[in-house]
């Protein structure tokens, strides 16, 4: 199995199940990760190194898939190069369907 499949594996089924796995009140009450907190001003943060990190949503994006919507895509481009894609979800209903969905197709991509 190559390193891709298993980090996919990893942040397909584990990352959700951590998630899950914490108690909302204390998500809230943290809001931010490892420390850092959302909407936290840049110039408040030390040891920071600037990438060359460029997002873009599409003006045509199909915000759905299936029964599911989407609140927005984006993509992250390094160096001019797609590297990542966030998708951000409608909701608890949405995110369990679209999760179940890339859930099914990993357990078929992972059976080629």
């Amino acid at each position: 199995m190559t390193m891709k499949k298993i980090t996919f594996i990893f942040l397909i089924l584990v990352f959700p199940i951590v998630l899950i796995a914490q108690n909302l009140k204390a998500l809230d009450d943290k809001y931010g990760f490892r420390g850092a907190k959302f909407e936290t001003p840049i110039d408040s943060f030390k040891n920071l190194k600037e990438i060359e990190t460029n997002f873009y949503s599409s003006t045509s994006e199909n915000l759905s898939i299936g029964e599911y919507s989407f609140d927005n895509v984006y993509y992250g481009f390094y160096k001019s190069q797609l590297y990542s894609v966030i998708i951000m979800t409608k909701g608890y209903s949405n995110s369990r369907g679209f999760l179940s969905i890339l859930q099914k197709r990993l357990w078929k991509w992972l059976s080629k």
